[in-house]
């Protein structure tokens, strides 16, 4: 019986049977409470928010997205406000919202992984517990991201394999040893560094990036190995249990979207 009271989904089914036992006894026969009405009041307002924060009008799926995520935040709304959860609380509708999520996440965590459950975390999400890796290379950098750019590095390069130093370029001429990927995304560009991971060891070529043309030679890229799972449990389980209370928020919602009557409304 005490396995049983542990039970998230014991929790879960007795909230529910509540919520609706209460909802029965006071639903009005005039009105459906179930219905959300998505009308242009709701579609005007998140557009003026939008504006107001972009400088700027949304496009029509940046629109769908707003709707979307209103009507996420209306599902759980009300079921806060079925539960109880408003009551004697003078905190705004996200309050609300964010109490709700808070309850159905904290059923989540009552489970705790078995061990393997979170070996099976690690192997599937092991790219996640890498540190990233660090690139040694020299390059000249034309910074002009145009033809012009593209024709002065082809130039460089005959230069450069027909026997001068890449390092006689002075000011245009760099090298980096042991460089982040976040750094140089930063200063190149994600598509730069997806050209780095590609590149052979110890030739030239040309590579584009949000600065302009780059000779470039890649002298190395390192990469620490993953760490064992003994070491990375306790961040595992961290990271198993938030995905859980995700899924069971991402489940309620879908729920709700059955329980509800949701109608579009638009002039």
């Amino acid at each position: 019986m005490i396995n049983w009271l542990k039970e998230p989904m014991l929790h879960f089914i007795a909230i529910g049977m509540l919520v609706f036992y209460l909802g029965d006894l006071l639903q009005s026969d005039d009105v459906d409470e179930n219905l959300i009405v998505v009308d242009d009041r709701v579609r005007n307002e998140l557009v003026q928010e939008f504006q107001q924060k972009k400088s700027r009008d949304p496009s029509a799926q940046e629109i769908k997205k707003l709707l979307d995520a209103w009507l996420q935040s209306e599902l759980l709304y009300r079921k806060g406000l079925e539960m109880g959860l408003a009551e004697n609380d003078t905190m705004i509708r996200d309050r609300v919202i964010q109490k709700t999520v808070s309850l159905f996440r904290s059923l989540a965590a009552q489970k705790e992984p078995s061990i393997q459950q979170l070996q099976d975390w690690y192997q599937e999400k092991s790219a996640n517990y890498l540190k990233q890796p660090s690139y040694d290379f020299e390059h000249v950098l034309i910074r002009d991201r145009g033809e012009n750019g593209k024709l002065e590095v082809d130039t460089i390069m005959h230069e450069v394999l027909a026997g001068k130093e890449a390092s006689d370029f002075k000011q245009a001429y760099h090298q980096f040893v042991g460089r982040k990927r976040t750094a140089l995304s930063i200063a190149f560009g994600e598509e730069f560094v997806a050209i780095l991971d590609n590149l052979p060891v110890n030739e030239w070529n040309v590579v584009h990036s949000t600065k302009g043309w780059h000779l470039l030679r890649l002298q190395d890229m390192h990469q620490e190995p993953l760490p064992e799972f003994e070491k990375l449990q306790p961040l595992l389980r961290r990271d198993w249990l938030k995905q859980q209370q995700n899924e069971q928020v991402v489940r309620l919602i879908e729920e709700l979207r059955n329980i509800y009557t949701i109608l579009h409304q638009s002039s």
